[in-house]
This record gives C-alpha cells, sequence and structure tokens, in this order.
C-alpha cells in the first residue's frame, strides 16, 4: 500500500502499488476511472464538453467528429442529433478529472517510496553497494556486513558536503574574478606593444 485513504480497499491499494489503471478491479475506482474517461480516444478527459445528451467528450476528440459544414453531428455515444454550438464546457468534470490526477501523482510518489520487491518504506541506505534499502532488504545476507545507515542521515550529509563544494566553488570563482581584474590593465599593456 502507498498509504493513500483510498489505499485501505484491496482492489485499490493494488492499482495504487501498480499503477494500471484500466486493471483496476470492479467497484467505485473503476467507475471513477470510466467517469473521466473519453470514450473517443479512452485518455482522461483534456478540455471536456458535455452534450445536449449529458454525454461528455475531449473537446478536441468531439469536434474531429464533427461534419465540414455546420449541419446537426449525433453523439457517438447514443447517436442523438446537437448542433456543435450547443455543446459546453463541463468545468465541473475537468476539477474531477485533475483531482484525480493529483491524487495518481501522490501515490505514484509514494509507490516511488517503496522497495520494488518488498514493497515496504526505504528508510536505510546501504553505503556499500550506494543503494536505498528497507527493513527486510537491510536484514538480508546481501547486505549483511555492509556500512548501512539511516536514509535521512545519509540525505542530510550528503546535502552538507554538497554546501561545502558549492561554497569552495564559488571562492574560487572569486579568486578568478580577482586574478581577471588585476591582469586586465598588464594585458592591455601587452597588446599594445
Amino acid at each position: 500500500m502507498c498509504g493513500c485513504d483510498l489505499c485501505l480497499d484491496s482492489s485499490i491499494s493494488w492499482w495504487c502499488l501498480t499503477g494500471e489503471v484500466r486493471m483496476a478491479t470492479e467497484g467505485p475506482l473503476e467507475e471513477l476511472i470510466d467517469a473521466i474517461t473519453c470514450p473517443i480516444c479512452l485518455g482522461y478527459f483534456k478540455d471536456p464538453v458535455m452534450l445536449e445528451c449529458g454525454h461528455n467528450f475531449c473537446k478536441a476528440c468531439i469536434v474531429q467528429s464533427w461534419p465540414e459544414s455546420e449541419e446537426a453531428s449525433a453523439c457517438p455515444e447514443c447517436r442523438r442529433l446537437f448542433q456543435p454550438m450547443d455543446s459546453r464546457p463541463n468545468w465541473q468534470l475537468a476539477k474531477v478529472v485533475q483531482l484525480v490526477k493529483l491524487w495518481v501523482e501522490r501515490c505514484t510518489e509514494r509507490r516511488r517510496e517503496l522497495c520494488k520487491r518488498h514493497r515496504k518504506p526505504l528508510k536505510f541506505f546501504c553505503k556499500d553497494d550506494e543503494a536505498p534499502l528497507c527493513m527486510v532488504c537491510k536484514r538480508t545476507k546481501a547486505h549483511s556486513g555492509h556500512k548501512v545507515a539511516l536514509l535521512e542521515e545519509v540525505a542530510r550529509e550528503l546535502k552538507e558536503k554538497t554546501k561545502a563544494q558549492l561554497k569552495a566553488m564559488e571562492e574560487e570563482r572569486k579568486n578568478l574574478e580577482g586574478c581577471k581584474i588585476t591582469q586586465e590593465p598588464g594585458r592591455s599593456e601587452w597588446l599594445k606593444m
């Protein structure tokens, strides 16, 4: 499980861990995914519009299905005729799509923080292998005798080293600028000769 509220449901947690939208099992998640999927392009709605019949499509998808003349078109779902100019933006649906995308993004971020092998949080870092580890990985023979530290500790040390290196580079840059300024007058005299 990635830890999100929806992952309390096992069918949803499977989806969160794998990220497979199309393979989600039955239930509320599947209904939600269907509700925000364009029946033409089969992707999340982009700029959704609602026709008079109540069906929704991506604006670009439905525009492509319109005839070149301004005559009535048929809804791709129910075949009911509608006037292209009568389609309206569906702001509520656009908001739902945006919220689901954010939720999927959060689940994906949380999934990245899990061990791919054991689906446990990555809390340790093996300095010998230079790899993040979960508690199960840490206890395996593969890492016995290795230098293992808390991941947060290693990240803090690396951040401090990076800051020190940046400071040294900044000082070196200032020194080089100082050399350039002191050599400029002499250089111009040499060029005159």
